[in-house]
């Protein structure tokens, strides 16, 4: 692994090394803003944990934060990230709409740039680059957030690069058990992603969750009960 300004990432990545020549944090604005909406820090849940941009940070506000990672290498990085950090648990699967086993597509430049969508990770952050992607896949476990009956989220990210749905799908019931604050990386580059967003935008309806704010492509919802009362 190897030291980007105040995080470690695996060796092989080179878009987060070209991200810090420009910033000094990752997605500050993005978590400051989604963090407006929730009222109660008990409980945050990060799935796609990645290196633990967003989660050393959330460890701050929360008690207790609950973490998926699926990669290897990003798995070692987020535990040097925040060892010093004892309120959080990892789980290294992948979440999904079902309990099994799934391929994992990792583009070879960037650490988080991943997913279990082979389309998401070709339409990831080093889309425009010059180099053409070289994508290779791993074999991991996948599992249903509703499987673990998570009690009492206050807060819950998700950046699966495409999987999102599919995430949501296996995470309804705790969706609707919770009255949590829900972010959402969802790009609306292209018809493809727009398509993509219309759908998750329904699905969460059938819950009675509504899109409340966006900044950057993190789109944040929260549910609305007294529409439905």
């Amino acid at each position: 692994m190897k030291k980007i300004k105040n995080y470690y990432f695996p060796n092989w990545d080179t878009h987060f090394e070209d991200y810090f020549k420009k910033y000094d944090e990752y997605q500050l604005a993005q978590r400051t803003g989604a963090l407006t909406f929730v009222k109660q820090f008990n409980h945050a849940v990060d799935v796609g944990g990645n290196v633990g941009t967003w989660a050393r940070d959330l460890c701050n506000k929360f008690k207790k934060v609950t973490v998926f990672e699926p990669v290897p290498d990003n798995v070692e990085c987020f535990h040097k990230n925040l060892e010093n950090v004892k309120n959080y648990v990892l789980h290294d699967y992948a979440l999904s709409d079902e309990t099994g086993t799934g391929k994992l597509y990792i583009d070879s430049r960037s650490c988080g740039n991943v997913g279990l969508s082979e389309e998401g990770v070709i339409q990831g952050p080093t889309k425009d680059k010059p180099v053409q992607k070289d994508i290779y896949s791993i074999d991991i476990k996948t599992k249903k957030l509703d499987d673990l009956k998570l009690a009492t989220i206050d807060f819950m990210k998700i950046d699966v690069q495409g999987n999102e749905l599919k995430v949501l799908n296996g995470a309804k019931q705790t969706l609707k058990n919770n009255q949590l604050v829900l972010c959402l990386e969802l790009p609306t580059r292209n018809g493809i992603e727009i398509g993509v967003k219309r759908k998750i935008v329904e699905f969460l309806g059938t819950v009675h969750y509504l899109e409340r704010g966006r900044f950057g492509k993190e789109t944040i919802f929260t549910k609305n009960t007294t529409r439905w009362e």
